[in-house]
Parts: structure tokens; sequence; C-alpha cells
């Protein structure tokens, strides 16, 4: 109760000068001001501020009431002026706002809201600037609160003494130096609240502090105080709190406490008070219940005053002293003791059972003493509200009774149990546990509990009594050793039990626990235990949430659960530690479930446990955040947590055998299993293999990766550098680190414009600079693999796309172009069907001229002309170079000359008249004879019989140059094909991934690697990448499928729509019937023509893009291991991850299916073609037509060499595309696979002719001189200091590269040559001449009219093939003449069609 004097000082609220005729709008515009400075509409609440118009003692909110604004206090001013007229009656007495987020400076402007104005808080905001010293003029202001601000450090303001407060507060607000002595005013008001706590404030305490005669609470907290208590403060009538803690205070406590005081809390903590605890506190706890906190001082006695008969002490706290001596038996004198702290002194002697009668207490804390017993009377498990025990770090030789298990039957004989024990923290840490005293009187006999856990081992039969306990840790033992302890000795000191029964105490104890037990937290740490983790230890402490076993000697594994013995953690475990064991093995899944749900701490340091895989389990990751550093190896490792960066998780480095840690700063290297490989920057690059080091003083440790180095896996935390490829890269094309150090081969601490590294200066790894050295201009990503936009990969790196690529309509006409030039060339190699052009055609080889040249053959000019046109305009989003351009044009030129000489062929009027014969003796009406015609060519043989005479002239510009010279001409032209397509793909293979992609070879990779040459459609679609064009590629033949299909579906309408369109024109014609017939029979056989041409046209596509999509699909399975992190990486794509990434399962899924449906395909093909050639069908048109590609090329008796053929192209393709390219695998294998062909060749010899059995072993013994050229090339290149070829300072390596571009031209070229001679021997003079050459290569003249020249003797099929087309066409020929026209149509022409297909490659 307030004396007199501060009840009076209490009313002087509000009572100054009420003349004022002032009301709370009289103040809205100083609010308005101050929400303005103070960042108002970023207020937490703003509520009634953000109305501007609204009265701040009254605005409406939504349910019609009358509120203030936030933190505004009112006061209707009427109660004080009954008799005056107030509008409105209220005025504005209070600002009280708190944690709101105000920001900004404080100002004049809080003066200037009332002159009413007696409360002002403002509390834990960054306001900043200083108190506004005009506070001190508001005469109405008696509570000030201002604490926890940002105000600039600044002395205590001493205006503040000029103030009549009631409460003051200016906690927090960094002010320093003595607290002024303008403040001894203070002493003569009715002050009640002085608050300074949290500053800066020193010098010692004032004396006019205990002349504060009105004060309740007075707190100095945290500060620099010095000196002694005068202790006056403590007989204040009316104190309730004193707060001197966490000063610098001297001297002892007063001993002038008072009995008469309110005096509820008492902290003196955290000084250097010294000597005995004063008797009159005991006397003042006798006479009000008081909260004593005397933690962290010197004090060495006096512990027995604070339990004086009636001490109405709540919480005692004399933790961290000196306190010597024993505890006193009569601490139950304080009945209503909730807390009692006597952490850390130096008590001594027996714990008394006397702490048993203090029911109230929860927390009881005796660690770090020197007590040696416990009485064994006192019984923990019947204090009820006992909460926290803390026996930590004594020397108790017994573990106390905690638990008391109750035990027995019901009425029915039903097992009951419970736990009796409201305990849910315990700590018995650190203690000599060795023996066991005498139970107490309800428990049961010591030797009992032995025999209970065997009993429980024999009813569960598991085996050893670990299991009992749990899974496999080192927490239990069966027995002592080297003395030792079980957790079955452990457990019978903790529970008692009224059990009468053994055999039922593991059961008992497993149901009372899943229901009652409340124990959280349990610290069992350095008390020597050893042994298994058991499972029982979880399952009898349901509720707990934290466990320390750490610094034991817990062995084995950890418990894992299974389907026979199940194991679970405590749903609310958020601390688990078992750091300093012995556990061994992985860490089971069961933990990554309690780290999903709650753990969030668990410790698994110095153990000795390793994972089988020596990575970490899928649900932790590391993260470089933090880390632990291992400075006497020069290495750090990562600190380890869930998944979802929840939890922390601490585990050795050895349990992932090092593979996650990194060099520390200024080392380099890989960490090794055992900890080292970490090597100073001096040492690493001394070999200037990778990189090289300043040499000058002033740069030491800088560091400068070489040209076509990777600087860093991430720029900024290299460890490691890596080369960028395992193949020669031209000076001009490295992309890697393009520049690196000026001279790599002279003075080493001379640099350029590439890549430096130096040390970090904040952490491990290295800083390199410049960023934009990193790369290639184009290039990025990983090993600078990745092409920019406006770039597309190129066997010679990201190349500017060309302005062509940047327009859709170039990339729209292409497409048409290239659709054009098919369908063009398709026709031009069909045979011609028309009787009419036919005879126009047989009419210019008797008499020619050059206006019969035009009218008979302007249907093959125009398509040449279309295809000289069209191919430029396909080609032009391509930007090819000379070479390229070169190859595709000679190729065109080849293909048109070998088609107009195949249609040049004349026809044959003995075969027509052959054909009539056997037509009509097959029947002897006019449709039989007329169907039997037509289908003669379909009998087995029957082309071979009717051939045309091979010695008749073909007239013409090739004057009388035989038709058996032509065909001859025909059937070496193809041989030669298949022979350069083998050689072509094979060559770019073989060398693509081994040369330095110069400008002259370049064409070679980029024409056989598809995925290459789709990679330009980058310049469209910026995020076409390595995947795009491999799913791209990988489809093609599914897409020419699909043309074909549909090709054959429109010829096949079109075809009947003609069949009508005959027959509609027949109407009412005497011989209507025949002539529907006749039509009939014209379009099915043109339509099955037309689909055997389709067919051929898909097995030809599928023959030539086989093998580069199989060398594609192989290099999937290439990978290389990143010698920092152990990631794998495509070679052929090196920012790919292999084995598990998203981008590689979606190709290797696309690919397999695609693969194995295209290879079903092929080898389809082939059965079918092994099924002809044993029914001896090889000379029948329809299969010569289907499967033509397959065995033309070969003399008979070797028709199956294609299978061989395609055997060594899988083989090539296999070893080339998976194995490394610097792999001695890869060099024995492609060399044994080059050299099994060739000597295959020369023992069968199976092409038809000596020319083209010469050119496959040309072609064979260039294949394997390249290659073991290029690997020469490679050997040098591996075992040089740099990444980059320079071919003009390398006299080796450009010796070498210069005889692998030559021999692989002239292999070219001698195929140019030799495709080319045969048809210089048409030329008339030429074959006049019959050269030697000619003669050799089985192309010279034959005189003798039954000799055959050695292509026909040998099989030439083509020869067989022109025999039967002219016989065909001569058949059409003779029956058009024998039936003759029906309304000017010829009546039989179809039939030529089937032989619409060339019977070449070509």
């Amino acid at each position: 109760m307030l004396s007199a004097p501060c009840r009076q000082a209490h009313g002087l609220r509000r009572h100054h000068r009420l003349w004022r005729n002032v009301t709370s709008l009289d103040s809205r515009a100083a609010l308005l001001r101050l929400y303005a400075e103070l960042d108002g509409p970023n207020w937490y609440d703003n509520s009634g501020w953000n109305q501007p118009d609204s009265d701040p003692c009254c605005y409406l909110i939504a349910d019609g009431s009358c509120v203030s604004w936030f933190g505004v206090q009112c006061y209707n001013i009427t109660i004080l002026a009954p008799n005056l007229k107030y509008d409105p009656p209220f005025v504005v007495d209070g600002i009280f706002i708190n944690a709101n987020g105000l920001k900004g400076e404080l100002t004049s402007t809080i003066c200037e809201i009332s002159w009413f104005l007696n409360e002002l808080a403002l509390v834990d905001m960054p306001i900043t600037g200083s108190l506004p010293s005009c506070i001190a003029h508001l005469p109405n202001l008696h509570f000030l609160y201002v604490s926890s601000l940002h105000f600039d450090p600044a002395p205590l303001p001493p205006w503040i003494g000029s103030m009549h407060l009631i409460g003051l507060s200016l906690a927090s607000n960094s002010f320093y130096g003595p607290i002024p002595h303008e403040y001894e005013a203070l002493a003569q008001t009715a002050l009640n609240v002085f608050d300074l706590s949290g500053n800066n404030i020193n010098g010692t305490l004032p004396a006019w502090i205990d002349d504060l005669r009105c004060v309740s609470l007075i707190s100095l907290r945290s500060n620099d105080l010095t000196g002694g208590i005068r202790g006056g403060i403590f007989r204040a009538p009316f104190i309730a709190l004193v707060d001197f803690s966490q000063n610098m205070l001297t001297g002892t406590v007063p001993d002038t406490f008072s009995a008469t005081s309110f005096l509820g809390t008492l902290d003196l903590s955290f000084n250097s008070l010294n000597g005995s605890i004063p008797p009159s506190l005991g006397v003042a706890l006798q006479a009000t219940a008081m909260n004593v906190t005397l933690t962290e001082n010197n004090l060495v006695s006096g512990l027995d005053v604070l339990f004086l008969p009636g001490s109405r002490a709540v919480t005692i706290d004399v933790s961290a002293n000196d306190l010597r001596g024993s505890l006193p038996h009569h601490m139950d004198n304080a009945v209503n003791l909730t807390s009692l702290i006597l952490r850390a002194n130096a008590l001594n002697g027996t714990i008394p059972s006397c702490l048993g009668k203090l029911h109230k207490l929860r927390v009881l804390d005796l660690s770090d003493n020197v007590f040696s017993a416990i009485d064994p009377n006192w019984r923990i498990y019947d204090m009820n509200s006992l909460d926290f025990l803390s026996l930590r770090h004594n020397m108790l030789s017994t573990a106390p009774p905690l638990f008391f298990l109750n035990a027995g039957r019901d009425a029915n004989g039903n097992l009951f149990c419970s736990w009796v024990s409201p305990l849910t923290f315990v700590d018995l840490s650190s203690n000599p546990f060795s023996t066991f005293g005498a139970p107490s009187p309800v428990s049961t006999r010591g030797g009992e509990w032995q025999a209970v856990w065997d009993d429980a081992v024999a009813v569960r039969g598991v085996g050893a009594l670990p299991h009992v306990m749990g899974a496999a840790e080192p927490f239990i033992t069966a027995s002592r050793h080297n003395g030792m302890y079980t957790i079955s000795e452990l457990f019978q000191s903790l529970v008692v039990s009224s059990l009468p029964n053994s055999q039922t105490l593991v059961s008992c104890i497993l149901t009372a626990g899943a229901v009652n037990n409340r124990l959280q937290t349990l610290v069992l740490s350095d008390l020597g235990i050893e042994g298994e983790l058991p499972s029982l230890l979880f399952s009898a402490f349901p509720s707990l949430s934290h466990l320390d076993l750490s610094h034991n000697r817990i062995s084995s594994k950890l418990p894992s659960s299974s389907v026979v013995y199940p194991f679970y953690l405590p749903y609310p475990l958020e601390y688990l530690n078992l750091a300093n064991n012995s556990l061994t093995g992985d860490i089971p899944l069961i933990f990554g479930l309690a780290l999903e749900s709650n753990l969030r701490y668990f410790s698994l340091v110095n153990n000795n446990m390793t994972a089988e895989s020596g990575q970490l389990p899928s649900f932790l990751v590391p993260t470089y955040d933090s880390q632990l550093d291992f400075t006497d190896q020069h290495y750090y490792c990562p600190s380890i947590q869930d998944q979802n960066l929840r939890s922390t998780v601490l585990v050795d480095p050895t349990y992932y055998r090092r593979s996650l840690c990194r060099c520390a700063q200024g080392y380099f290297g890989r960490v090794l299993e055992d900890g080292s490989g970490c090597k100073p920057t001096y040492s690493y690059c001394q070999n200037s293999r990778e990189c090289v080091l300043r040499s000058n003083a002033a740069f030491s440790n800088v560091v400068a990766p070489l040209r076509g180095y990777w600087p860093a896996p991430a720029l900024d935390n290299a460890t490691l550098f890596i080369r960028c490829s395992d193949v020669p890269q031209l000076d001009d094309t490295i992309a890697c680190n393009p520049l690196g150090p000026n001279d790599q081969r002279s003075a080493l601490d001379e640099f350029a414009k590439g890549v430096q590294c130096k040390p970090r200066p904040d952490g491990p790894g290295l800083s390199c600079s410049p960023p934009t050295s990193v790369c290639r201009p184009g290039s990025e990503g990983r090993l600078c693999s990745v092409c920019s936009d406006d770039y597309y990969m190129s066997p010679q790196g990201c190349i500017p796309c060309p302005l062509s690529h940047q327009s859709l309509g170039w990339t729209v006409i292409s497409i048409l172009a290239t659709l054009i030039v098919v369908v063009v060339a398709l026709q031009l190699r069909s045979q011609e069907t028309s009787g009419h052009r036919l005879k126009l055609r047989r009419q210019f080889h008797e008499a020619r001229s050059i206006r019969g040249f035009f009218s008979t053959f302007w249907p093959e000019m125009t398509q040449v002309f279309l295809l000289w046109v069209l191919i430029p305009v396909a080609l032009t989003p391509y930007d090819l170079d000379g070479n390229a351009s070169a190859f595709i044009y000679s190729s065109v030129f080849f293909y048109m000359i070998y088609s107009l000489l195949r249609k040049s062929i004349p026809l044959d009027r003995a075969a027509r008249h052959a054909a009539e014969r056997e037509t009509r003796t097959r029947s002897s009406d006019m449709r039989a004879p007329l169907l039997g015609s037509l289908n003669a060519p379909r009998a087995g043989g029957s082309a071979r019989s009717s051939a045309a005479d091979p010695n008749k002239s073909m007239g013409g510009f090739l004057g009388d140059t035989p038709v058996r010279d032509v065909q001859q001409v025909l059937a070496v032209s193809q041989g030669l094909f298949k022979s350069f397509l083998v050689f072509f793909q094979t060559l770019a293979v073989i060398t693509g991934t081994v040369l330095p992609p110069t400008e002259t070879l370049s064409y070679l990779v980029e024409f056989n690697n598809l995925v290459i040459t789709s990679l330009r459609n980058k310049c469209r679609f910026p995020s076409f990448h390595y995947q795009s064009g491999f799913a791209v590629i990988m489809w093609v033949p599914v897409v020419v499928a699909i043309l074909l299909l549909i090709a054959r579906c429109v010829s096949s309408l079109w075809f009947a729509v003609g069949k009508l369109r005959e027959a509609w024109s027949a109407r009412g014609s005497t011989d209507a019937s025949t002539r529907r017939n006749v039509a009939s029979a014209r379009q099915a056989m043109r339509a099955s023509a037309m689909g055997q041409t389709l067919f051929s046209t898909g097995v030809l596509t599928l023959y030539i893009l086989y093998f580069p999509l199989l060398v594609s699909y192989f290099s999937l399975f290439s990978c290389s291991s990143d010698p920092l992190t152990g990631v794998s990486y495509l070679r052929a794509a090196p920012y790919i991850r292999c084995w598990g990434g998203d981008v590689w399962l979606s190709m290797i899924i696309v690919g397999s299916t695609l693969m194995g449906v295209y290879t079903l395909a092929l080898f389809a093909i082939f059965g079918r073609f092994q099924r002809h050639k044993r029914l001896g069908r090889l000379n029948h048109i329809d299969v010569r037509t289907k499967y033509s590609i397959l065995y033309d090329s070969y003399r008979p008796g070797a028709a199956g060499f294609e299978l061989i053929l395609t055997a060594r192209r899988i083989a090539i393709a296999a070893v080339v595309g998976v194995a490394p390219v610097t792999s001695a695998f890869t060099a024995v294998n492609v060399v044994f696979i080059l050299a099994g062909a060739l000597g295959i060749q020369g023992w069968l010899a199976p092409f038809n002719t000596s020319l083209g059995n010469l050119m496959e072993t040309i072609s064979l013994v260039a294949l394997l001189c390249i290659y073991i050229l290029s690997r020469s090339i490679l050997r040098l290149f591996s075992s040089n200091d740099t990444a980059a070829v320079d071919l003009d300072g390398n006299v080796e390596v450009n010796t070498l590269v210069s005889l692998v571009q030559s021999l692989s031209f002239f292999t070219i070229l001698l195929y140019w040559f030799f495709g080319t001679l045969p048809f210089l021997r048409l030329i008339p003079f030429i074959r006049k001449r019959n050269l030697r050459i000619m003669r050799r290569l089985g192309l010279g003249v034959h005189y003798d009219s039954n000799a055959a020249s050695p292509a026909l003797r040998s099989g030439a099929t083509v020869v067989g093939a022109g025999i039967r087309n002219s016989y065909h066409a001569a058949t059409d020929e003779a029956a058009s003449s024998e039936l003759g026209d029906v309304n000017g149509m010829p009546v039989v022409v179809a039939k030529s069609a089937v032989d619409t297909e060339p019977q070449g490659c070509l």
C-alpha cells in the first residue's frame, strides 16, 4: 500500500490548467505529422492513422463502434470538468506503441500531440536519432517508457531529472556514461518504476537510490556499474523488484533486508559479490514470497539461512558460486519452493531425503558438485510436481530410483501397469556409476532383475540379451566388462516396481510406457555404458524429445526396423546425441524418416561408422554454407542436413570416405579417403601440366590454368583444374580458358589476359577472374560445352549462326526445296512407262537430231535443271564450306549420269516376240494372253530367258556402243557406291573423335554425325541443344517411313481414280469389257510397282542411316567421371549427367526404343532376303526391286556378304561409341576389326567386279593407316603440356595431321577417279582405243559377240536387270502393237512400271 505522499503524487494526473479548451481534434495534425515522419504506411498496424479525417479518439470500425487510433490513449475530459462544454469530450493523453515497425528519427513533433499527454511509450522499434528534449516541457507527462530503440549512442539526458515522473524506462537504448547527478531530484518525486537496464552505464550506484521513497521496481541490469551495493534500497517500503544483475559489482550482499518489505524478486546474479548469504535475507524470506537469484558470484556459505522455518521462498538460484559443505537437512522448511538450482558449486556429502518433502518443487538442479551419495529414503518418484532433475557431473556411484512401475492384477486377473513419475527432464551424465545400493522396500530384489531380463529373453526367443533391448548399437551389454555395467543394471537403479512376477516386467514396461510416461529429456552421457542401443529405451519413453547417450562405449550398429523386430523412434524426438561412441555400419532409413518428421539434431561424430556405398544416404545432403575445417590436413568438409534443410546431422567425414571434402585455401587436389591429397599450390603446378604459378613474390599463389583447362567446377570455388577434352583441339578452337598464360613455354611470371586464380581471402578455394575469359565467346556451361544464343555446335566448336538461319522464311523455303529435290530425284531414277515416249526414244536412237533430242528428253532435262537450281536453295541455311559443297555437287552429278544412263538403254524386239509367244500359250482368249504377258516377268528366271541382245548398239549420242557396256558401267557404279558409303562413314567415326577438327576434315564428321548436323537448328530455336538434336535424328527413319506411307496412300488413290476414269471413257463401246479389264490390270500393276519402289526407298534409307544412328546411340553409354565430384557426364555433351540424370534418362529411353525398332526392322529385311535366297528367287523382279541394295553389288556365291559387312559396322559403332577414345581397348579392337575385314575381303573377293574388290581393299588399308596415324596424334597430344594443338608450331603433330588428311583425300579421289572411269569408257573414241587399264579393271571391249566381260561373267546383276527392263518395255510395246490403241490410248504399258526402281543403290 502506498503512503499518503505517494498516493497524492499519483493523483496529480490531469489536474493542471483545465481552463484550456482543447480536444482530440486539436491533436490530429501533430499525430499525422508523426505518422509521416515514422514511415506510417509501413506500420504493422496503422488502423485509424490511415483515415486522416477521423477523430483520433473516435473512428468508426466495421461493427459501428467507436475506437481510438492504434496506440492512442484518450481521456474523457468532462469527468474532470463536468460544467464545461467540450465537443468532442475526449483529449489524447497517451501514446503506447510496441513493436509496430515505426522507422525514422524521433523529432519534436512528439511534443506537439497534446498538452494533456500523460504517458509516452515507444518500445522495440527501429527509431533512430535521440530523445527530444522538448519532452521535459510536457507538464502532464508522468510515464515515459522509451526502450529498445535504435538511438545513437549518447549520455543519459540530464533534463529527465527535472520531470515529475512516476514511471521511467530508458532500457536498451545505447546510453553510456554515469547516471547524471540531476537524476537525484527523482528521489523527491513519486517515481515508482526506474529502469535503465541494457545500456552501457558505468560508474557506481548513486547514493540517492537509497532515498527513492515510492519506488517498487528498480532495474539496472546489464550495464557496467562497479563498486558495492549500499543496501538502503532493500528497506524501501514499497520495493518489489531489485535487479542489479550482469554488472561488475563487488563487495558483499548487504545485510539490510527487512522483514516488513514487499520484495518479491531479488536478482544480483553475474557480478563479483563475495562473502556469505546475509541472515536478514532468510528473515525476509519468512515474510514474503521471494525469487532469489544469486548465480555467478563468489559466495562461499550461508545456504542454510535460505531455509529457515516458515520460509516462503519460491525460487532459489545460487548456482556457479563457491558454496561448500553439505546440504542442510531442514530444506523441507521451504514448502513453497518450486525451483532449486545449486549447480556448479562445491557441495558434497549425501543428498538428503528431505528434498522429497518439497511437493511443489518442479526444478531441481544439483549438477556440477561433488555429491557422493543419495539418501536411499529419497523417493524421487513420489515428488508429484518434479519436472526437471539434473544430477550431472557429480561423484554418485549409485543411480537414484526415478520411476516406480506400479503393476498388479485387477479383480478379473488382468495385468495393469502404470508409471509413477512426473519427470520430463533427467540428466544423470558424468557420474561414476559402478555399484548399486540396496533397493527400496517396494522394489524387486537385486538378483531378480537379471532373471527378469533372462526370462524376457526366453519368452521372446530372440537370443542374446541386447536384442531384447532393441536393435544393434553399442549401448547395452549383458554383463559387466572392466568395471562397466549394463543397461539392465542401470535400469535396475532407475526403476522400482511392485511387480510380483518378473516374467511380465518387459511387457509391462512397454504397455505402461506407451500410455503414461512423460519423460521428454534423458541425458545419460559419459557413464561408461557399453553394449547395444536398446529399442526398449525408446519404447519405455514414447514422449522422449531429447536423448543424449554421448561419450559412452556403445558399439555395434544403429537399430533398424524389420518385420520380425519392428523398431520406431519416438515421434516427438527432436534431439539425439550418439557422439563419441563406437558405433559402426550405416544410418538406417528409420532415422531418415525421423528427420522428415521432428528430429532436428542428430549427432554421430567420433564413431566408427562407414557407409557401404561411400556416399551419404538419400535422405541426407551436403551443404557448404557451413563447414568443418581440418586445417592440419588442409581440407574442409560440408555440413550435413536432411533433404528439407531443416535438421543438423553431424557425421564424421570418414562415414562418406571424405568424398565430399575439398581442399582448403591455398591448396589443390582431391581429398582422398585417408585425408591426404591436398597439395600446396606451388607443388601442384610446378610441372606446368595443368597450370603455372606466378613466381613473383608479390603475387605468390596466383595460379593460371593452361589453355584448354577448365579452371573450376564453380568459377569462384576451384579446387582442381580439368582438361576440357580428351582429344586434340586446334589453337583457334579452344573453348575452355581460350587465352591462358601469355607464353606457356617461357617465363612463368608473364601472364596474359587469361584466367588467373588466387586463394580466396574469406575462405577456402579460389577466386578466379576475369569471368569473361573462362569460355570462348559463344561457349558456356560446364567445360564450355554449351553454345550460347546465336551460336551452334559444329566439329570446330561453337560458331556464329549465319544470317539466313535467323529467317523463318529461309527455313520454310529450304524445307520445301528439299521435298521437291527428293521427289524429282525419285522421278529421275524411275523407268519410262509411257508407250508414246518409248516410241519417241526409239526413233531418236535410230535417227538422232537436236530437235529429236529436245522433243524426246525434255522431261529429263527439266528434272536435271530443277535439281541444279533447288539443291543450292535447300542447302542455303547450312552455310557449307567449299569442300562440303564440292562433295555434294559431285555426288549429285554422278547420280544424274547414272540415272540418265539407266533410262537410255534401248528396247529389244526379240524380247517382245518371246514374251508374246510365252503369253499366247497360256490362254486362248484375249484377256489371258494380255494378263499372261503382263505377269510373265514374275515367274522365276523368265527375265533372264528373255533377255535383250547385249551386243545391240545404243545409238543416239553413244553411237555403236553396245548395250552390254552401258549395263556394265551401271554395275560397276553400284558396287563403288556401296564401298564408298562404308568407307566414308567409317572414316568419320574412327577419326572424328581423335583428329583436331580442321576445316579440311570437318565436313567428314558433320556429314556422318547427324547430331552435330541437326544442331544447326539451335540458330532458329535457342533451346535446341544436344538432347534435342539426338531426339530429332533418332526419329528421322520414322518420319521417312511416314512420308513413304503417305506417298503410298496418295499413289493408290491416284491409280484408283485413273482406273475409274478409263472405265468411264469405255462406256458404250463395243469392247468396253476388254478396255475395263485392261485398265484394271494396268492400274493394279502401276500400284504394285509404286509400292515396290517406295519399299526399296525405305530399305535404302535405313541402310544408309543405321550406322550413324547406331554410333549416336552408343555414345549415350560413353561417360567420363568428373575428377573432383565423381559425377559422370556424357563425353559427347559434357554438361549432361549420365546414369540417372533426367535428360540422360529421357535420351536413353527414346534411343533404346527407336534403335530397337530399327534393328528389328533391319534384321527382318535380312531374314526376308535370306528366305528368298534359299528359295532361289534372287533373280525375281520383285525381289530385285525391293532388296537390291543387299546383294546386287556382290558376285554369285557371295550374296550373303552383306551380313558380314553389317556386323563389322555394328562392332565399330559399339567400340568407338562406348569406350573412351583414349583407352587401349578402343585402339586394339578397332585395329582388330579393320584387319579382320581386310583378311575376309582378300579371301572372298565378294564384289562383282575387279574394280569393286580393288577399291574395297584400298579403302580398308587406308582406314587402318589413318587410324594408326590418328592414335599417334592422340598420344602426342596426351603427353603435351597444353590442351591445344598448334599445327604451325608442332612439327610432329602437323606432319601426322597432314598425312591423315592426304591419305583420306587420296582415297576419296581414287573413288572419284574410278567412279568416273567407267563412264569415260562409254565415250566412243575412248572405247575404240580399248585402253589397258580398262582391260585390267574388267572394263575392256570384247569383240567376240559370244564373250562376256568380267563384270558380266561374275554375275553383274545390273546387266541382267537392264536386260529384264528392256524385256518388260518390249513386252509392253508388243502388247500395244498387238492389241492396238483403244480410243487413242495404249492398251498395255503398265508392266514396265514394275521396274521403275533402279537395280542399284543410286
